[in-house]
């Protein structure tokens, strides 16, 4: 990504159980340390982060059963993002 230029996409969510499912959606950051630990953490927690420039299409879905749904995303880093 450049700074200033959006980028858009996609993400199909399928729910494959018999019964309608709810999903909801967070914004969070993946922090890898070098013992192997992997964990989750809010953007706010961390200096760089793209929350604050991700926007979603939704953060609460229901998914009727056997059915899919299309979350869009768009990133816009604006002009004053540094480290894009």
């Amino acid at each position: 990504m450049q700074n200033g230029l959006k980028s858009q996409g996609s993400i199909i969510i399928k729910n494959t159980s018999e019964t309608s499912r709810r999903a909801r959606i967070y914004k969070t950051d993946v922090v890898h340390k070098c013992d192997g630990q992997t964990t989750f953490v809010e953007g706010s927690e961390r200096d760089r982060c793209n929350s604050e420039w991700t926007l979603l299409s939704d953060n609460e879905i229901i998914i009727a059963s056997k059915q899919s749904y299309t979350l869009t995303y768009e990133l816009n880093p604006g002009q004053d993002v540094e480290g894009v």
